[in-house]
Order: structure tokens, then sequence, then C-alpha cells
């Protein structure tokens, strides 16, 4: 394939030529130029805009976040507090985890003061969040600005686990 300067060092006549019998070569180079930009430029729309791959990296930005918590250390928030224990985190990672096939995803991670790792979801009027403490306890509260807030006994079990899930489905729908 003759080059640019290749090109502009011939006559009118032969760069006539060159065009109509590169045409094939050089203009499927060019549109499969295009084409990968346009393809490229597609992607990164469905990327930004499929809900599927919007939850997705929803998903691993907490599934981060709370790994990066077992990090801190004692006084992360200036008052002495424990930071999250192995056990919370994992615990709450392994809950996150049955959350991914859900409806709903928490809106944030944080350390809890008290020690551990608090999941908070937004769901329009109503809030919930839920708290893997380093003492093994686990911790739902569901609250609106209008009624006193519920809070459920659980335990640490799957089961209270997948109770915590259906409250969370139930109130927040």
């Amino acid at each position: 394939m003759p080059c640019l300067s290749e090109v502009r060092n011939t006559s009118n006549n032969q760069v006539e030529d060159l065009r109509l019998i590169g045409r094939g070569r050089l203009g499927s180079a060019i549109s499969v130029s295009k084409e990968e930009d346009f393809f490229r430029k597609l992607f990164r729309e469905i990327q930004s805009s499929s809900k599927f791959l919007e939850r997705q990296r929803h998903f691993e930005n907490l599934e981060r976040s709370l790994v990066s918590l077992a990090s801190l250390s004692r006084g992360w928030d200036s008052y002495d507090s424990q930071p999250p224990s192995a056990a919370a985190v994992c615990s709450a990672v392994s809950f996150l985890r049955k959350l991914y096939d859900g409806p709903f995803l928490p809106s944030s991670v944080v350390p809890s003061a008290e020690g551990g790792v608090a999941l908070y979801f937004l769901g329009g009027d109503r809030n919930a969040y839920i708290e893997f403490r380093n003492s093994g306890e686990l911790v739902l509260a569901l609250y609106d600005h209008e009624t006193d807030p519920i809070v459920p006994e659980l335990s640490s079990s799957d089961a209270d686990e997948i109770r915590a899930i259906e409250l969370l489905r139930n109130y927040l729908a």
C-alpha cells in the first residue's frame, strides 16, 4: 500500500489511478477504522447505560470498599473506635453476595463506630442499615422520617441473614 508521501509525489492521473486501484484496500482500511471507532463509541455508550453493567460495577465497588475496611486501624474515626474485624468484614461480604441476584444492593458501606461494618440502603422515603459487629452481633434497622425505627432481633446465622433480606425487601419495596 503506498504511503501518503508516495501519493503526493505522483501526477494527478497516477493519484486517480491509485485511488481507483486501491479503493478496495484503502477504502476498506478507512472504513474499518471508522467501524472500529463506531463500535468503540457504541461499546462505551452501552457500558455506561446498561443496567446490568451499572449494577455489576456498583457491586464490585461495594465489595472493594468492604475489603478495604479491614485495613483500618484503631481510632480510625478519631474516637478510639475499633476497626472492623476480619470476621465482620467476611460476614458483610458474604451478605453482600447473597444480595447480588436480588432486587437491591446497598447504597454504601461504612465502618461502624461500634466496631464492625454497616451496609446502608436507600429506598425513597424509607431507609435501612444492617450492621455486622465485631462481637458477632447482627443489627438491622428499618426507618423513615415519620415512624419509630423497626429493629428486629437477629442472630448472625444464615437463616437470620435470609430473614434480614426478606425484611429489607418488604420494607424498601
